[in-house]
């Protein structure tokens, strides 16, 4: 029943707002915790807090050249840099995954919508990072296929832009 009215609500959002920051809510969702679980690993639902916040030994790389750190996420297995040009910001993004177990890094360049809202394909998978629900529900990092199957892994901590500063 949770879920169900779960999906209601992020639908009612999607569909007010918009947004297409999670890819079509039909598809199959698999979770490793539930959006209002606790992650045992900090106690709490998702940490969010603005980029400036960000501690400087989380960066794992660079951001390519005239391109700034907008948002930082981690999950059980991946750390991720989302950085945008500062030359045009809506236009030139680029996703940056490092592998917690074997260090690898994933490069992604974003496609956008009509819209204007970037996603990251990369072959047969799409990777998006979700946030809603204003702090009360975990933040997601999500790996799509072609057919819709996603696999969400929660997010220990996501820093954006987009969350208010601290004084």
């Amino acid at each position: 029943m949770k879920r169900r009215l779960l999906f209601i609500f992020l639908m009612t959002i999607f569909i007010i707002f918009g947004i297409k920051s999670l890819p079509n809510l039909a598809q199959e969702m698999q979770y490793d915790y539930a959006p209002n679980t606790r992650i045992p690993a900090i106690g709490r639902v998702t940490i969010r807090d603005n980029i400036r916040n960000l501690p400087a030994n989380k960066r794992f790389t660079r951001c390519p050249s005239n391109s700034n750190l907008i948002e930082f996420a981690e999950s059980t297995n991946y750390l991720v840099m989302i950085c945008s040009d500062e030359r045009d910001r809506n236009r030139h993004k680029y996703w940056i995954q490092r592998s917690k177990h074997n260090r690898l890094i994933l490069r992604l360049i974003a496609s956008f919508d009509v819209r204007g809202v970037p996603d990251y394909p990369n072959g047969q998978y799409t990777y998006y990072i979700y946030a809603d629900g204003g702090g009360r529900i975990n933040a997601y990092l999500e790996r799509c296929n072609q057919t819709r199957r996603c696999v969400s892994e929660a997010l220990f901590y996501h820093y954006s832009r987009w969350y208010e500063k601290r004084e």
